[in-house]
């Protein structure tokens, strides 16, 4: 692993509303590295991106990049740092694909200018990158599901950061589409990217992670590398259920015990 480092160190956050708060939480991610999030609804995990990201500020404010507190970047050095995938990609936006996927070049385009003609070649390499380039042309709120996951992520890529936080990037999907964003994850921390995503499937975290953080009620409960931690016995005390360890192939898969 290398290249730039997000570090978390032994932060807290209170939701005065709720009451709900994190716990002195530490996370680090690098560039080439997969970072994921597990736990019950509820746990902290997406309270824990918006930390990441820089749209909650924890106390005391210890997020930095390469040493850089992320607090006193501005938003649009952080927006050049940092990329976000949401879990609800927004359906009715009146623009086209490609227009959409321009989006993600805005932290570098000054706000008295219009986006470049290398801008815009960015975007639409963005979206061949991902096969994406035959819906160029098409309204976004003419996409499928899965389709407006992965245009997200081309316009994540587009924003050209070395960070990626994806919160549940295969929610509602279809099998295929799964794969398709699953593959697609695992190739952008080939190009050096640092990637940290939310997850309610151990399975995923096992498929393509390189260390993984269980929480529970704002807590980290266990870290490590997924294939250690996320065993029967973590994954039955976190969320309550008996589970089956299932082995093939070298590999190991967790499933629900239903009977």
């Amino acid at each position: 692993m290398g290249g730039a480092e997000l570090k978390i160190d032994e932060v807290n956050f209170v939701y005065s509303e709720t009451g709900f708060s994190l716990k002195k939480i530490s996370l680090s991610l690098r560039g080439g590295e997969i970072v994921s999030l597990l736990g019950p609804n509820g746990s902290g995990k997406t309270t824990l991106t918006k930390i990441a990201l820089g749209v909650l500020k924890p106390t005391p404010p210890r997020v930095s990049i390469d040493g850089k507190n992320l607090f006193e970047m501005s938003d649009r050095d952080r927006a050049k740092t940092i990329a976000w995938v949401p879990q609800e990609v927004m359906r009715n936006v009146p623009l086209k694909v490609r227009d959409y996927v321009l989006l993600g070049r805005t932290p570098h385009i000054s706000p008295i200018s219009t986006p470049s003609v290398d801008d815009e070649k960015i975007a639409l390499n963005a979206l061949k990158r991902f096969g994406l380039e035959r819906y160029a042309e098409r309204y976004f709120s003419q996409l499928s599901g899965g389709e407006r996951r992965m245009v997200s992520i081309a316009r994540a890529y587009a924003q050209e950061t070395p960070f990626i936080v994806l919160d549940e990037p295969t929610a509602y999907l279809d099998f295929r589409n799964k794969s398709i964003v699953l593959k697609v994850m695992k190739e952008l921390v080939k190009e050096g990217k640092g990637i940290l995503f939310t997850t309610h499937d151990p399975n995923e975290a096992i498929e393509i992670a390189d260390y993984a953080f269980m929480m529970s009620k704002g807590e980290i409960v266990a870290q490590g590398p997924p294939q250690i931690i996320l065993n029967k016995e973590i994954i039955e005390r976190v969320y309550g259920i008996q589970v089956r360890i299932i082995r093939t192939d070298g590999r190991s898969f967790i499933a629900p015990s239903l009977y």
